[in-house]
């Protein structure tokens, strides 16, 4: 969950990982802070099972499991765009009601995984090698990359 939530709504899906300690470092602050909405937590855990759903059912290739969490940023981004509101604001609810429609419907749903897997390949350049992924460099081009989708 907080893996999910820091790659989604922090934009920090680099950290997931490897450097976990710093996303410890930010519980009560900015993970399950007083006052935010309970919302994106439902949209990350939401969309982290959809997404394993589809490496399950073989409807996505086993190469992008690395570049799980840099999916699900590419994920929100390309749902309801880059800028978010503040997580404790009222306008939250409905920045996440938008990506929780899309995920529900699996067509929609789909695409939408597609489409971020595929940003994700082309800032992959091929190198799907976990030191190349799970750097804050390769997380820049990915927002670069949707961002321009």
């Amino acid at each position: 969950m907080i893996r999910a939530f820091a790659a989604m709504f922090l934009n920090e899906p680099h950290r997931t990982t490897r450097n976990f300690k710093a996303l410890k470092s930010k519980m009560g602050k900015e993970i399950f802070a007083k006052d935010q909405k309970m919302e994106p937590y439902y949209v990350a855990a939401l969309a982290l099972y959809t997404l394993e759903f589809f490496f399950r059912t073989k409807r996505l290739e086993a190469k992008y499991k690395a570049a799980r969490f840099h999916i699900l940023l590419a994920i929100r981004m390309l749902a309801a765009g880059y800028e978010m509101p503040d997580l404790r604001a009222n306008k939250m609810e409905g920045y996440s009601q938008s990506i929780i429609n899309l995920l529900q419907d699996q067509a929609k749903a789909e695409g939408l995984i597609i489409k971020a897997a595929t940003i994700v390949e082309a800032a992959a350049a091929g190198n799907f090698h976990r030191d190349n992924i799970r750097t804050e460099p390769f997380t820049e081009s990915v927002i670069k990359l949707a961002k321009a989708a």
